[in-house]
């Protein structure tokens, strides 16, 4: 009987970055065949089966020892069902002299839209089938994993080496953990070479030494962050143009909005200070790791003008020793064209402190004693402690009922 077939067009990709493998070969599942129809318009792309990036990187912050790990070539660890093979053949050759032959794939594929959902589909499945046996390794699966990414770890030493072998078993059973780097050189003592990432074999005090972890720059050695910027990309020069500032704008990565105050500036055409802000550092931990946490709050502070509006979250531990403040997440929207009231960006700046609280608050699992919202605007305060009945949609689409649920208070504020 006649079979489908489709042929999987190749290119190789080059990237500097990678401390493994720097050229791989990616198929073009997209290419239309002789039909006019690609493989991937046949395909189900699947449902998101793990968690956000920004979830999995404010989970990161509460460890007082960090860990963060790679699966070892996930796709090519899950196996193509047979019927699915004849989709999957390309043409290959050692040399230009040599003859084209004739291959299937046997694994799941770069590049084909299915196999995202399916290479984390069976991580998470793999980590389902084995949470009796490693209840505590599938647990951090399911909440700290993106993609191929952990980011991991514990409150000691003792703890993240045991969590890290647990997983390790976890994974024995048809994938691999390597490129493991922690903020802690103890932990990876027992571990062999192999498995450790490149850069977690020179801890030499006061690294300079960053990686990549989800996009953040992380120096394991000080455990802290810095803003992500394309060092090929000057950031000053004399014929700026909107599409060139555009560009690098959206070469700098900063998922926490730790920069906001600099980069909603460079949004509204202004960027003078952006080379600096790579000199900046924030600490990954969220607390000192010598201190024993008492209590927990979150301050939210939100702020509007006529060219933007902003919110910020603060963690705020009372501890043994003193009480500590630390910077969670920020988020900054430029003012729409359609003009608005002040009144009205306010409360839209409300309105995005209210998500990000609830957010925080849902995401870090810790016990949130207080939470608290800090807005300077006594209008939004009495828009507020009104009936909802008394207003109409704002004319800009959005609605605020989730704010009733916080107590706004402009106590202490200037």
């Amino acid at each position: 009987p006649s079979r489908e077939v489709f042929y999987l067009p190749m290119h190789a990709v080059r990237k500097e970055q990678s401390t493994t493998t720097k050229i791989r070969a990616v198929f073009d599942a997209s290419a239309k065949s002789s039909t006019g129809i690609s493989l991937n318009d046949t395909l189900l792309v699947g449902p998101t089966v793990h968690s956000s990036l920004l979830d999995v990187l404010l989970k990161f912050r509460i460890h007082c020892v960090a860990l963060t790990t790679d699966v070892s070539k996930m796709y090519r660890a899950v196996n193509l069902a047979m019927s699915d093979r004849d989709l999957h053949r390309f043409l290959w050759s050692n040399s230009v002299t040599d003859t084209l032959v004739d291959y299937r794939m046997t694994h799941v594929t770069f590049g084909v839209s299915a196999s995202s959902f399916a290479a984390n589909m069976a991580v998470q499945q793999n980590a389902l089938d084995l949470a009796i046996e490693y209840p505590q390794a599938a647990k951090i699966v399911a909440e700290s994993f993106y993609v191929d990414d952990g980011l991991i770890g514990a409150d000691s030493e003792q703890e993240s080496i045991e969590l890290q072998k647990q997983l390790q078993s976890l994974f024995l059973r048809g994938f691999l953990l390597r490129k493991w780097n922690s903020s802690e050189p103890n932990v990876l003592k027992h571990l062999p070479p192999d498995l450790k990432d490149s850069q977690s074999n020179q801890m030499l005090p006061q690294s300079g030494e960053y990686s990549r972890t989800l996009g953040v720059e992380w120096n394991a050695n000080m455990d802290h962050f810095r803003l992500t910027i394309a060092k090929s990309t000057p950031l000053i020069d004399d014929n700026l143009t909107k599409r060139a500032l555009v560009s690098n704008i959206a070469k700098m990565y900063d998922v926490f909005g730790w920069f906001s105050p600099s980069t909603i500036k460079a949004k509204i055409l202004w960027r003078s200070e952006l080379h600096l802000l790579s000199e900046e550092h924030i600490p990954r931990c969220y607390f000192d790791r010598e201190s024993h946490v008492i209590t927990t709050e979150l301050h939210g502070f939100c702020d509007a003008s006529e060219l933007a509006y902003a919110a910020v979250v603060y963690l705020r531990l009372t501890t043994t020793i003193d009480t500590q403040v630390s910077l969670v997440i920020a988020k900054t929207k430029v003012s729409p064209t359609k003009r608005l009231t002040i009144p009205c960006l306010e409360l839209c700046g409300a309105s995005l402190l209210a998500q990000l609280l609830h957010h925080v608050g849902k995401v870090l699992n810790v016990p949130i004693s207080q939470t608290y919202a800090w807005t300077d605007s006594t209008i939004v305060l009495n828009w507020l402690d009104g009936s909802p009945k008394r207003f109409r949609t704002c004319g800009w689409g959005i609605e605020f009922p989730q704010l009733w649920s916080f107590s706004l208070r402009t106590d202490g504020i200037t």
